[in-house]
């Protein structure tokens, strides 16, 4: 049986894909994988094709900006002899903290802001 499995690791600057490709346990060498993302999980874009090595492994690598989910799908097309196999592995690309805390904070000035607007307005002191 022909099986893929896909893993994500994140570097400092990017996202590295690694795909296993075996068929009964084995690595299988020079055989083709696709790598390929997509925002919503259904919709794909090809990002790499890239060879195994001898050990049945694969690796990509892609940059990721945005905040949200992203989907990373490894794929063996099959050929004469194995079966064609793929993967799915999802990523959650967080905003850095630093951008929560400057959002964070500008939500409590606005809140103070108006808190002072609506005091003001009623004749309210404080």
């Amino acid at each position: 049986m022909t099986s893929i499995r896909v893993v994500l690791f994140r570097l400092p600057a990017e996202l590295k894909l690694i795909a296993e490709l075996t068929a009964d346990g084995s690595p299988l060498a020079n055989k083709e994988i696709k790598f390929y993302k997509s925002s919503d999980g259904v919709n794909y874009s090809l990002i790499s094709s890239v060879f195994t090595g001898t050990n049945g492994i694969a690796e990509a690598t892609d940059t990721v900006d945005a905040f949200g989910y992203y989907y990373y799908k490894a794929v063996f097309e099959g050929d004469d002899v194995y079966d064609r196999a793929e993967a799915v592995a999802t990523y959650f690309h967080a905003e850095p903290l630093t951008a929560l805390i400057n959002n964070l904070m500008m939500l409590l000035l606005i809140v103070l802001v108006i808190s002072v607007v609506i005091s003001l307005l009623t004749g309210v002191k404080r």
